[in-house]
């Protein structure tokens, strides 16, 4: 999504191009790759015996997800008195979290502005933490204490959520 934004294949609404209006300079072989039918405006991503289709709900859906992690990074931040130059890292976890690009991350503005840098795949963070803690006394003892210092804090019914999530819906100029 974040190279079919910096192409001028997506908008900065989320919407795909259709054919015969994308911008001028995006690559006719890209163009070529545009689809309309039933399912509405699609980028093939792959050919072959099954075809492999970014679809306008696949983009929508993926908006949804950034507008509302980001509205949430932003209130975190807000709420600390922090602004993203204060971040010293990302760890993004999990089997999914760790194939993002940070590029991409960015492009896309699921991430303020930070130095690609200091975001960083952990993978299954988890299961690892829970492995130390089970191996370690020193390990549990430190799980502990990270528990005891958290703070829950309820980002839906945040009186700046849903005006952050709103704007944190359009991709930013440039992909």
């Amino acid at each position: 999504v974040a190279e079919l934004i910096r192409i001028g294949i997506i908008d900065r609404g989320g919407r795909l191009c259709r054919a015969e209006l994308c911008p001028a300079g995006v690559p006719r072989a890209l163009v070529r790759r545009l689809r309309t039918g039933g399912d509405g405006q699609a980028f093939l991503l792959a050919e072959g015996e099954a075809e492999v289709l970014l679809h306008q709900k696949d983009v929508r859906a993926l908006q949804l997800a950034k507008g509302a992690i980001r509205a949430g990074i932003e209130i975190l931040l807000d709420r600390w008195g922090l602004t993203a130059a204060d971040v010293d890292g990302v760890l993004l976890a999990g089997a999914f979290g760790s194939r993002l690009r940070a590029e991409s991350l960015l492009a896309i503005g699921l991430l303020p502005p930070l130095a690609t840098e200091k975001i960083r795949p952990v993978g299954n963070a988890a299961g690892l933490g829970a492995w130390l803690s089970l191996i370690s006394m020193p390990q549990w003892d430190r799980a502990a204490e990270i528990a005891a210092g958290t703070e829950h804090v309820e980002l839906s019914g945040h009186p700046a959520f849903q005006s952050r999530f709103i704007k944190a819906l359009d991709f930013p100029p440039g992909g």
